[in-house]
């Protein structure tokens, strides 16, 4: 069993195409293959595609109800801002990464995300390198 993470991923889905329903695949392979995975994987998401994540998920044999829970916005606030601040209110972990569906993290990023946290505990932020190809 891989070692756990004192932090959440939030991942907003506004919208699922047969582009970005890729993208969104490729992100959740990102959290599955971490050395040290973070507590949870929160998707936030509109009614309108409830069923499309569901079907992503169970396609990717990602029906861990425990570690990918869906949380479903039901305003009238969709926005991407929206979505984090829900996320953000579900959200039962210490710390918390915004993952957008259409990025990926390497494989040691909650690695090294806990190794900060334990050298660094007065320090609330941790802002990685991005890498864009």
């Amino acid at each position: 069993m891989k070692e756990k993470n004192q932090v959440n991923v939030i991942i907003p889905v506004h919208e699922l195409n047969t582009i970005t329903e890729e993208l969104f695949k490729k992100s959740l392979q990102s959290v599955e293959t971490q050395q040290v995975k973070p507590d949870k994987c929160l998707i936030v998401h509109t009614p309108k595609v409830k069923t499309k994540i569901e079907e992503v998920l169970k396609e990717l044999k990602f029906d861990n109800n425990e570690f990918y829970q869906l949380i479903e916005n039901n305003t009238d606030k969709t926005d991407f801002c929206s979505q984090i601040n829900l996320g953000v209110e579900k959200s039962d972990s210490e710390y918390f990464s915004i993952l957008e569906l259409d990025d990926e993290y390497s494989k040691i990023f909650f690695k090294n995300v806990k190794e900060h946290i334990t050298a660094y505990p007065e320090i609330t932020v941790f802002l990685p390198i991005i890498v864009e190809v």
